[in-house]
């Protein structure tokens, strides 16, 4: 208790959820149009990332993008219907890939430009790595995954996609089903990196799942979502109160406990006086 300047000051202890910040790293390259996993891997990716955002009431969640190039399209905020609105929207179309240094998977920029953001802010922070592919392009994933384990930020790796090795097909505008080629003009097939996004997880402290189909990448949240928990912690604040009412309420009190004396002296004087004569 602190007396000063008519106020005393208690510190008051309370126990609060400690709030996280939680970026969400999501590769939208044109291959997540694959439709391996029905209806496309990037509409279930999506629907289920929508499922994650609802849940985390507490804490701020933010969204890079990435192809060839990583982009932060929605900074640290805990305005969850605006960041469900946006993760909704997303198409490949985001990044212009067709542009030189806009195609390909580059994780190692992506989760570099996480780092980059989380270590702006204070608190506890988590990222969450979704690709269906292989580092092909950027900076050294494992070499950046080693810098964001320094500062304790783990990385929750999810790989999407089937491992069968049939060619990757799409559904057109026209509704026709087409391949994916690459610029030799072969079929493509899955290429994700299972090994990288692994040692990724391992070495930030986080933890690696393979989604091959929908129950596979809602369990995947669905872990992810209890292993970045919001513990409890003590919150103290300084509480300041007044006391000038508690003085005034004081004074008042004097004063009509001393008039009620009065009262009770000049009533018995009074009867006194009646009385002899």
């Amino acid at each position: 208790m602190i007396l000063a300047n008519g106020t005393f000051s208690i510190n008051i202890t309370k126990k609060i959820p400690e709030k996280n910040t939680i970026m969400i790293v999501f590769d939208i390259s044109r291959s997540m149009l694959a439709e391996d996993i029905s209806p496309s891997r990037m509409a279930v990716a999506k629907n289920t990332i929508k499922s994650f955002i609802a849940e985390r009431k507490d804490d701020k969640l933010a969204l890079i993008i990435f192809s060839g190039k990583a982009f932060l399209v929605v900074a640290p905020s805990t305005d969850k219907a605006g960041i469900e609105a946006f993760v909704e929207n997303i198409t490949p179309e985001y990044i212009l890939q067709e542009k030189p240094g806009l195609s390909g998977t580059n994780i190692g920029d992506a989760i570099l430009l996480a780092k980059i953001e989380l270590d702006k802010i204070t608190g506890k922070k988590n990222i969450i790595l979704m690709t269906d592919g292989s580092a092909n392009v950027g900076s050294d994933p494992e070499k950046v995954a080693s810098e964001i384990a320094k500062s304790q930020i783990p990385i929750y790796t999810i790989g999407i996609g089937k491992k069968d090795n049939n060619p990757l097909t799409y559904t057109d505008l026209n509704g026709q089903k087409n391949f994916f080629y690459d610029a030799n003009g072969e079929k493509i097939i899955g290429d994700l990196d299972d090994e990288l996004l692994q040692k990724i997880a391992i070495m930030t402290g986080g933890k690696y799942y393979s989604a091959e189909n929908i129950s596979d990448l809602q369990n995947a949240f669905n872990e992810t979502n209890a292993n970045i928990s919001n513990n409890e912690i003590e919150e103290i604040k300084l509480q300041k109160f007044s006391l000038t009412p508690i003085l005034l309420f004081l004074f008042f009190g004097i004063l009509w406990i001393e008039s009620i004396q009065r009262r009770k002296f000049f009533q018995k004087y009074q009867l006194l006086g009646t009385i002899k004569k």
